[in-house]
């Protein structure tokens, strides 16, 4: 489990502050870093192998016996809710001959037995049983070939674990980041979809999209009339541990566009509609008032419409 409980926090706002601007070293970014295997292994050392992953969702392991599959890289890792209440993880591999364990994606089981020559363990990983267990010369496996575990800890409503059996805490590896993910009920929410994307890129390219927005207004045309994309008016942050955030201004056009009160209004009608203000309102110049007059609106009536926004700040509710 964790080391901290979300609903400890939950009426602790999180600390939006700019961030100081990390020292740029100057150096070239090269090409070789996104297509260069001798790099991906080195990166596969050096990162996947040693930070913490997600594994699933705690609402998937909610009865004990229930257990979930993934996987990272050439890795397949397997998680248990255990008789005692306690989530591990596990290399998803039968300690007998390298075959892999469960194959589902999910299920409930109180033995995973191997599909190759039946070794059974219980759900903590423990060997139970094992096929003419007395033909064993150096004695019976049971109970010593037992499945490997790494580190796992459950939080914000996600199942984490890490290869790194030395590895610091999650909290430690998040982090500030912790305390603004806490700011959102996030143990309360139910996920409605489940989307798998694979593309023939380095991951890395994904990492750099979200570290710009210098691509918004010609990837995401319409974007521009309710978000703010220009460096100028975003505040970008780095930090020691290794993340990045960004906030964006939005429920209004970015400052560049001239007018665009007609596009703002239509894409966000639907909001308006629920806040109950009038785009009529916003119409003649005043379409710039939008972003701080949705926030007030949010604020007021939020409670009357079964939202908390207790936790936070008044640019969370737009931006």
């Amino acid at each position: 489990m964790a080391d901290h409980d979300p609903r400890e926090l939950q009426k602790q706002l999180a600390d939006v502050s700019k961030r100081p601007e990390p020292e740029l070293r100057g150096t070239p970014i090269t090409p070789d870093r996104y297509y260069s295997k001798d790099y991906m292994d080195q990166e596969w050392d050096k990162i996947w192998t040693r930070t913490w992953q997600i594994a699933g969702l705690s609402r998937e392991l909610q009865n004990k016996g229930d257990y979930i599959t993934t996987s990272l890289g050439s890795e397949k890792i397997l998680c248990t809710r255990g008789d005692d209440d306690k989530i591990r993880a596990f290399y998803n591999v039968c300690q007998h001959r390298g075959m892999q364990l469960v194959e589902a994606a999910s299920g409930n089981d109180r033995r995973l037995t191997c599909p190759y020559h039946g070794w059974a363990y219980d759900i903590a990983g423990t060997l139970k049983f094992v096929p003419d267990e007395a033909d064993y010369p150096q004695g019976s496996p049971c109970g010593k070939s037992n499945l490997v575990e790494i580190p796992c800890e459950e939080w914000a409503g996600f199942v984490w674990y890490n290869m790194d059996e030395d590895c610091a805490s999650l909290k430690s590896f998040l982090g500030p980041i912790a305390e603004q993910i806490d700011s959102y009920p996030m143990e309360e929410m139910v996920r409605t979809h489940w989307v798998t994307v694979e593309g023939d890129f380095n991951w890395k390219l994904v990492q750099d999209n979200f570290s710009e927005s210098y691509h918004v207004p010609f990837v995401h045309p319409g974007a521009v009339y309710v978000l703010e994309y220009s460096h100028q008016h975003c505040q970008f942050d780095h930090y020691d541990e290794g993340h990045c955030r960004m906030f964006m201004p939005g429920a209004g056009p970015a400052k560049v566009i001239k007018g665009g009160e007609k596009q703002t209004l239509e894409i966000l009608a639907e909001e308006l509609k629920l806040w109950e203000l009038d785009p009529d309102d916003y119409r003649g110049g005043n379409i710039r008032n939008l972003r701080k007059d949705l926030q007030r609106q949010k604020r007021a009536l939020g409670d009357a419409k079964g939202y908390d926004f207790s936790t936070y700040h008044d640019d969370q509710l737009t931006d």
